[in-house]
């Protein structure tokens, strides 16, 4: 299982480290960090992570202790967030999307009503329809999700892409305002041109939640 790490240091393959700073490499091994390790996310990308109201991947931050000793052993060098995926055996390259929306059942929907372009759902008001990537799925109420996107949760080579999935990690995300149930039924019936609602089954009440739309093994 694929797990990420969130470390406090700089991206600088010719520092020493000294402890506690360690050195890092990113699962590419492109880049090497100096720092220390803050906080570990196990299974982003296989487990159902959902709030209903407010979601934070991660509420931990290095004390203020770690960073005033950054500050004496590495004098004029600022320190910065960076989020590294690890224990990747096929690939680094992941994402997910943090949504607020619901579940949906397609159960009775059959194949010529549209379930293959369920798939590829994408709005331009910021809404989404998406499956869950497998190995997530096997622990959702169901495959399908239908929300608004809060956040894109990518993994790259970057550097500024290791800083901003720090950042993202470290939100915190709450619910938006949010069309109801009833009228999201309407809109997504129109738009994959379903002419009986009851066709389209929404879970009874929504949640925020991380989708994962490209695990580590399938890129």
């Amino acid at each position: 299982m694929s797990y990420h790490i969130l470390i406090y240091g700089t991206c600088n393959e010719n520092m020493k480290p000294i402890a506690p700073f360690k050195r890092f490499c990113a699962p590419s091994k492109d880049h090497e960090f100096i720092g220390i390790k803050f906080d570990r996310i196990d299974g982003l990308y296989d487990r159902h992570n959902y709030d209903p109201d407010v979601l934070t991947i991660s509420s931990a931050i290095p004390s203020q202790t770690i960073i005033d000793l950054w500050q004496q052993t590495y004098p004029g060098i600022e320190g910065k967030y960076y989020c590294l995926i690890q224990n990747t055996h096929v690939s680094h390259i992941a994402s997910a999307k943090v949504m607020y929306g619901y579940w949906l059942d397609i159960d009775n929907l059959a194949d010529d009503d549209g379930i293959d372009d369920i798939l590829w759902l994408e709005t331009k008001d910021n809404k989404m329809l998406c499956i869950s990537d497998h190995n997530q799925s096997i622990n959702t109420p169901k495959a399908f999700f239908y929300g608004q996107i809060l956040a894109d949760l990518p993994s790259n080579d970057k550097i500024n892409g290791y800083k901003e999935l720090a950042v993202k990690f470290m939100s915190m995300y709450r619910k938006p305002e949010f069309a109801s149930r009833v009228n999201l039924t309407t809109e997504l019936c129109e738009r994959l041109k379903i002419i009986d609602p009851k066709l389209l089954v929404l879970s009874e009440e929504p949640e925020l939640t991380v989708i994962c739309t490209s695990c580590h093994c399938c890129t």
